[in-house]
């Protein structure tokens, strides 16, 4: 996904986490989720994740993360309750560019590990 600075990006809704802006990059990204479940948000950079739906922030269920690593770096999974259409919001990333995966987490029960 291509960013932009993120001085230049109109957000949704406000940001989960006040990040600075000078020198970091943002985005939006519009997806769908087809059917009810836990899902995965992944980047493979430091960047603060929001899912945004009828310009409220959806709150998060877990997360992980690894300093060092870029595959991924950063996990957030987030339970949506119904088959609906999401904006995933990116602030505070530190590259113009980002991988982002959005996966249905397997049936477990506890952590995203």
């Amino acid at each position: 996904m291509q960013l932009s600075p993120q001085t230049e990006v109109e957000f949704v809704a406000v940001p989960g986490k006040k990040v600075l802006g000078d020198g970091a990059y943002a985005g939006l990204a519009v997806f769908d989720i087809a059917s009810p479940g836990t899902y995965r948000v992944s980047l493979d950079v430091p960047a603060w994740i929001d899912v945004v739906s009828s310009g409220q922030l959806v709150a998060s269920r877990d997360f992980q993360g690894a300093h060092g690593c870029n595959a991924p770096r950063k996990i957030i999974a987030y339970e949506f309750q119904i088959a609906q259409h999401f904006v995933l919001q990116l602030s505070g990333a530190s590259s113009a560019s980002v991988r982002v995966a959005i996966t249905r987490a397997p049936e477990t029960k506890g952590s995203i590990k």
